[in-house]
């Protein structure tokens, strides 16, 4: 019997997010990153990233919005805001 993809053990299990998932910080002023970041690789405690900034954990990083994947960067809160009212 084959077994239920949606079943199958992977390696992100443990993890949010999965492989090319494109994040930002959560903070700006972390690392002060503006930039879109796409996951590459999970190691069980931290995501390896396509960003000069390496490994990242995913307590500092959030799924990037629609808004963000349009202008391709991370919105500060004020546009954020304004892009979900528009």
């Amino acid at each position: 019997m084959k077994s239920n993809l949606a079943q199958a053990a992977t390696p992100y299990n443990d993890s949010n997010f999965i492989a090319e998932d494109v994040v930002v910080l959560k903070k700006l002023d972390l690392l002060c990153v503006k930039e879109l970041i796409t996951l590459k690789s999970f190691d069980g405690q931290y995501w390896e990233t396509d960003h000069h900034i390496g490994r990242v954990s995913e307590k500092v990083i959030r799924s990037a919005t629609p808004s963000e994947l349009f202008h391709k960067r991370r919105l500060d809160e004020i546009e954020l805001s304004i892009a979900e009212v528009s």
